[in-house]
């Protein structure tokens, strides 16, 4: 039992390790796609891309009177 319990524990310090390093990983991604919507943002206006498609529609602007 107490080898059984030791290895359980190494067995959950390697899952908590790599979930730490998943979650390191996922907020770089979410960091990097941030800073490609400002880019497109940027050189494009406000507007909505279709991932799949990969299609950019500009949002309009109101029209001033």
């Amino acid at each position: 039992m107490a080898i059984a319990k030791i290895n359980l524990e190494k067995q959950s310090e390697s899952v908590e390790s790599e979930e730490f390093k998943l979650h390191e990983e996922l907020e770089a991604l979410r960091k990097e796609e941030q800073e490609t919507l400002n880019k497109i943002t940027e050189k494009y206006g406000p507007g909505q891309l279709d991932p799949q498609t990969g299609v950019f529609t500009p949002t309009e602007k109101p029209k001033e009177k």
